[in-house]
C-alpha cells in the first residue's frame, strides 16, 4: 500500500526552503555591501573645519575627531593642524604625536607620543582640530544611509524571524507525516 505523499518528498521541501533562505540572506547582505560603497562613492564635497574642539578628551584610546562624522557618506578626515590649550598656554601638536583613523563615517585621534612633556602638554585634554573630509551632498548617499540605517534594525527581529523558521519546517514535517499515516490505500 503506497501513499501518495512519501517522506522523500517532505525532506525536500524542507531542502528546498532552507536554501531559499540562504539564498535571500546572501542577496540581503550584497544588498547592503552595494549600498555602502555607493554612500562612499557618491561622497565627493569637500569640507574643511578650522579650529573644531574635540567632543571628549584624546587619549591613547582616541575619541571622535570632529563633530561632523555624522553627516552622509563622511570618510577621508586629514587633519592639517591641531594644537592644545591648557591652562599655562597654548601647544602645537606634531603629526608625529597623534595618528587619525578615518573611514566610514568614523574619524579618531589617538595620542601615541611617550615623551613625558608630550603626555603631559597634550594627553588627557581636549584638541583644536583643522583638517579637510568629504562627504556626499546628494539625494543617492542619503537614500543609500537610509537604507543601511534602517537594516540595522532588521538584527532586532532575527531571534523571531529564525523560531518562525523553524515552528514552520516542524509544523510541515507534522502534518506531512500526519498526512502520510492517515492515508490508507483500500
Amino acid at each position: 500500500m503506497k501513499s501518495s505523499l512519501n517522506k522523500k518528498g517532505q525532506v525536500e521541501l524542507v531542502i528546498t526552503g532552507v536554501l531559499a533562505l540562504t539564498l535571500a540572506s546572501i542577496l540581503l547582505v550584497m544588498g547592503l555591501i552595494m549600498m555602502d560603497e555607493l554612500m562612499q562613492d557618491v561622497s565627493t564635497d569637500s569640507a574643511t573645519v578650522t579650529n573644531e574642539t574635540t567632543a571628549a578628551v584624546v587619549t591613547e584610546a582616541g575619541t571622535s575627531a570632529t563633530a561632523n562624522t555624522g553627516v552622509c557618506g563622511f570618510n577621508s578626515f586629514a587633519v592639517t593642524s591641531a594644537n592644545v590649550k591648557n591652562a599655562t598656554a597654548a601647544y602645537d601638536i606634531a603629526a608625529g604625536n597623534y595618528t587619525v583613523t578615518a573611514s566610514r563615517g568614523v574619524a579618531t585621534i589617538a595620542f601615541i607620543s611617550t615623551d613625558a612633556d608630550d603626555v603631559a602638554k597634550f594627553n588627557n585634554s581636549k584638541w583644536n582640530i583643522t583638517g579637510t573630509y568629504l562627504w556626499g551632498n546628494t539625494e543617492a548617499c542619503d537614500a543609500s544611509n537610509s537604507t543601511i540605517a534602517g537594516q540595522g534594525k532588521f538584527a532586532d527581529y532575527w531571534d523571531l524571524i529564525v523560531l518562525a523558521i523553524i515552528i514552520t519546517v516542524v509544523i510541515s514535517l507534522i502534518i506531512g507525516l500526519g498526512m502520510l499515516r492517515g492515508r490508507r490505500v483500500q
